[in-house]
């Protein structure tokens, strides 16, 4: 069994993501781990010439363009390495409603037509069945309820987990669990720790129910 971990934890140790992160890697047994620190290896992002070179690849069915282009061959390296993996765990913190951009470029890398997802007649289909994903967040808003007005934002707000989890089921991941640390910016010091710690429960949870 193998578990990847793709994380993007700019704060280090001050980030409530890490600790999520730290609380999951403790229960993982049985298991090898690979780690991609997003802070230090950076994903291209879809350049012009990338694009072309992976419509032509990808679409046309001609391999030549990855020779040319080192970016695209990473892109593919990336993909590899997801695929590898019996589970994944992307972990961040929420950046204006949603997805760090260098996360999204993550996406965007292994979201590959003919490796992760096959279009077949016209219907996207994932091609990671039998794997699970786990996406850990930590969030200065709150997003299960509130007015729309911040910090109470509310679940319309709220494009970090979802979206991911999205990305997550277009490449037809079996088990998909996130868990969302909210609140993390609010005044109430007790109010931080203990959303915090049920956030950490809850990663300790899921962790423990995958790898028995």
């Amino acid at each position: 069994m193998k578990t990847l971990i793709i994380k993007y934890t700019p704060r280090n140790e001050r980030s409530r993501t890490k600790k999520l992160l730290d609380a999951f890697r403790e229960e993982i047994k049985n298991s090898s781990i690979e780690e991609l620190d997003l802070c230090l290896t950076a994903p291209e992002f879809f350049t012009p010439e990338i694009t072309t070179a992976y419509y032509e690849r990808n679409m046309m069915g001609n391999p030549r363009p990855v020779i040319e282009h080192p970016a695209l061959e990473n892109m593919l390296n990336l993909t590899s390495q997801l695929k590898s993996a019996d589970v994944v765990v992307v972990a961040f913190p929420m950046f204006n409603f949603s997805l760090p951009a260098v996360v999204k470029a993550w996406f965007d890398s292994v979201l590959h037509v003919g490796e992760t997802i096959d279009p077949g007649s016209g219907t996207y289909r994932g091609m990671m069945e039998g794997k699970r994903a786990l996406i850990l967040v930590a969030a200065g808003g709150f997003y299960s309820k509130g007015n729309g007005i911040g910090p109470h934002f509310g679940p319309e707000w709220e494009y970090a987990v979802s979206l991911a989890t999205l990305e997550f089921k277009l490449m037809g991941y079996s088990e998909i669990e996130g868990v969302l640390a909210e609140g993390m910016a609010a005044g109430d010091k007790a109010l931080v720790r203990d959303n915090l710690n049920n956030a950490i429960h809850r990663t300790r949870k899921i962790a423990n129910k995958w790898y028995i």
